[in-house]
């Protein structure tokens, strides 16, 4: 959230949702007749400050008048100099400026009401949410099972749920060590390398951990995990899990590794399929454990 430096009421907002902003650009501004007030004040002090100072250096170059009477008209100067910067610095306080180059998704103030420092003790609030969106970020809750297989910079694709059709690039920046244990995950960090305007914070999204080598972009390759895979009187079948009941379906296979079979066809990624030696069928409900 972008916050003034100031406690103070708002006189001016630049600004609605959506808007895009560069850094440093004003975007509100508090009440502040009475600073600029003290501004121009001290500004016409310092006219005056250096007409008597030169005044006073013409008669001392004459030799009309001792040094001391120029060093303390320098003096003078020096501190109406020091009380316009000081006056200008509570000027510029008034103005709320974009701390980076972003756009507005959230307004949380008008005009006329208070505002002041993010964690300020007086009442006040901030003015607006703003975000970066080269900086955007998806937060992915991993199952802890699958966790050793997610390492600090792989490569993963992230689909938002309301847009399945674009694939965004990312990198997983940072996989958090501590674990929900109520819900057996794990949360991994996943930088966004080619966001949009499309792309809000806060949508639900799903990310795809790439295998090393692969391509965010490419065909994708759906790994069925182990055990998954069984024969059927000589056709390769998967059961996947649908309503608390189990569906079998046909696959194609590929190639095997240590975390699993390479399907080339018959699953999209991302089912819930039956592993192990469970014994089931073709519309077997099955329940699943709750995890202690």
């Amino acid at each position: 959230d972008v916050s003034s430096r100031m406690f103070g009421t708002l006189e001016w907002v630049g600004i609605e949702v959506g808007s895009k902003v560069k850094k440093g650009e004003i975007i509100g501004r508090i009440a502040n007749a009475d600073i600029a007030a003290q501004v121009e004040e001290a500004k016409a002090a310092l006219a005056d400050a250096e007409r008597e100072h030169a005044r006073w250096k013409a008669v001392i170059d004459k030799g009309l008048e001792p040094k001391e009477k120029l060093d303390k008209a320098e003096t003078q100067l020096q501190l109406v100099r020091a009380r316009l910067k000081q006056s200008e610095a509570a000027l510029e306080y008034t103005l709320i400026r974009a701390p980076f180059e972003g756009v507005v998704v959230k307004r949380l103030a008008q005009s006329g009401e208070n505002i002041g420092p993010a964690g300020g003790v007086a009442t006040g609030g901030s003015l607006c949410t703003l975000i970066d969106r080269a900086s955007l970020e998806m937060v992915a809750d991993v199952n802890e099972t699958n966790i050793a297989k997610v390492k600090v910079g792989q490569k993963a694709e992230v689909a938002a749920e309301a847009r399945p059709d674009r694939k965004y690039k990312g990198e997983v920046r940072q996989i958090v060590p501590t674990a929900d244990r109520t819900k057996g995950i794990i949360q991994v960090k996943i930088r966004l390398q080619d966001p949009d305007d499309l792309l809000l914070p806060e949508m639900a999204a799903r990310a795809s951990f790439l295998r090393e080598g692969a391509q965010a972009g490419a065909p994708r390759k759906v790994i069925a995990p182990r055990g998954a895979v069984r024969d059927r009187g000589g056709l390769k079948v998967v059961f996947i899990l649908e309503s608390g009941r189990v569906r079998q379906q046909a696959v194609e296979t590929g190639a095997e590794g240590e975390d699993g079979t390479e399907i080339l066809k018959g699953l999209q990624g991302g089912e819930d399929v039956v592993t192990g030696g469970a014994v089931v069928e073709d519309g077997t409900e099955v329940k699943l454990k709750e995890r202690k």
